[in-house]
């Protein structure tokens, strides 16, 4: 079993929140998410545990969404 923690913040309209909870399905992966939705922007902590190979290809899905959405 495998863990991976991370923290973000973003504009509301990203619904990062939503993507999580689809990529967790997808991955086969068992997510918690926190949220703070203030006025604009919204933080969150999010904690996926699973199996190594289905954390490693969230992970790694989540760092390719992230660095699209940031360029």
């Amino acid at each position: 079993m495998a863990k991976y923690k991370f923290t973000y913040k973003a504009p509301r309209f990203a619904k990062i929140s939503k993507f999580v909870k689809q990529l967790s399905l997808l991955c086969d992966v068992d997510c918690k998410i926190e949220i703070t939705k203030g006025l604009i922007f919204e933080s969150g902590t999010v904690v996926c545990e699973g199996t190594d190979d289905n954390v490693i290809k969230f992970k790694d899905e989540m760092d390719m969404a992230m660095s699209e959405y940031n360029a």
